[in-house]
């Protein structure tokens, strides 16, 4: 019989991955929201060279409601897309 455990990994198999459940969501989490906010770039520059329909750009609506400083670096990041 061999002393070998069957649930151990061979040598040089890659990683079963996260152990935790929870990573993945947490990851999402995150992310979903900073991949949301850097996206309103790209499609503004899409819509603005009529790729995506203005429509598209109402998706961004939630974000108007940022005041202040913030408001303006974003807007700045939008010019940049356009310009």
């Amino acid at each position: 019989m061999s002393d070998a455990q069957p649930d151990r990994e061979k040598e040089g198999d890659a990683p079963a991955g996260p152990r935790n459940p929870w990573v993945g969501w947490i990851a999402w989490v995150v992310l979903a929201p900073v991949l949301y906010v850097l996206s309103v770039g790209p499609v503004y520059w899409l819509a603005f060279k009529g790729y995506l329909p203005q429509e598209v750009l109402s998706i961004y609506a939630p974000l108007e409601c940022l005041s202040g400083d913030l408001e303006s670096q974003f807007k700045a990041y939008i010019r940049w897309w356009i310009l």
